[in-house]
């Protein structure tokens, strides 16, 4: 009996709970369930349920404060309740921060501001000057991505995926807004359509520490040049093609073998009308190579003697 007394006061306990947070008006299902969460929480007894419900009224305050800066009208949940003691407590947010940054995200709910809030933490990011700085940079990343896009002639379906695998990625490098669109404009102008192959280029550079908007001048302005001259080399040789990487790898390593622009030249109007014009010329600057005949005067002389 005294068990049965005892049991029956919790539930009591339990249905002037929920009354009190929503009124007469409640389904017995309601209070079944409230009454499923209270036994998983281990709020089994009347002292526990008055500390809940006490930690409720205080708490209750405060929710309704959050609510309303978001614009709901919805009244404040015991998930409410437990969800702000983690923000305050775990997270170690203060309720005015919570307050400032729930204003920011009108009828976001609250478990969307649960998920704003656990980014925030994650960025470490306390203070309302900080928390309105990174989201306004965040904001801002966002646009950029999109101009991105544009650039490069794609559609960004769901934008947010470009920025976390590619945009932020490339920020963190070191690169800034102006340069990265910069950027795009040069993969679109050289068939580097997508941000998949952007993204290689940006990891070429990088490798390269061609990163500040001065040495990604520089870079084009050299791209810009070996493109001209390697054009004139494919023109040498009899090919009307335009230029490609496989190009671009031969002239590097002709280069490495130390021969000049001159030299390269020389090498391709000798590969004209050959069936395969630029593996000739790789074959012609290699016997140069073996015999140490590096400049035109070298080459001249040793034409004499033979």
């Amino acid at each position: 009996p005294e068990m049965s007394r005892g049991l029956g006061d919790v539930y009591k306990r339990q249905v002037k709970y929920c009354v009190d947070l929503n009124g007469e008006n409640i389904a017995q299902n309601y209070i079944l369930q409230v009454a499923r969460n209270f036994a998983y929480e281990g709020v089994t007894t009347v002292e526990k349920i008055e500390k809940k419900l006490s930690d409720y009224v205080l708490r209750s305050g405060d929710i309704g404060k959050l609510l309303r800066a978001m614009g709901s009208t919805k009244k404040p949940e015991p998930e409410d309740c437990n969800l702000l003691k983690r923000w305050t407590g775990e997270m170690m947010f203060e309720t005015e921060t919570i307050e400032y940054t729930a204003s920011l995200f009108k009828k976001c709910g609250m478990q969307k501001l649960d998920e704003i809030l656990k980014e925030l933490y994650a960025n470490k990011k306390f203070g309302k000057a900080e928390i309105k700085e990174y989201l306004a940079r965040k904001t801002q990343i966002k646009n950029l991505t999109i101009s991105i896009a544009k650039e490069l002639g794609v559609y960004c379906q769901i934008i947010d995926t470009y920025v976390d695998n590619f945009v932020s990625v490339w920020l963190s490098f070191g690169y800034d807004d102006a340069s990265l669109l910069n950027l795009a404009k040069y993969c679109f102008r050289r068939e580097k359509k997508s941000f998949e192959k952007m993204d290689e280029l940006l990891k070429k550079l990088y490798s390269l520490g061609v990163i500040s908007a001065e040495s990604i001048v520089v870079y084009m302005q050299n791209e810009a040049q070996e493109q001209t001259f390697l054009s004139e080399v494919l023109a040498a040789c009899g090919l009307t093609r335009r230029v490609n990487n496989w190009d671009k790898e031969c002239l590097k390593n002709w280069r490495n073998w130390n021969f000049s622009d001159e030299m390269i030249l020389r090498a391709a109007q000798l590969a004209a009308g050959k069936a395969s014009p630029v593996p000739y010329i790789t074959s012609v600057l290699s016997s140069w190579k073996s015999q140490n005949i590096f400049s035109p005067e070298a080459l001249d002389k040793n034409e004499r003697h033979t």
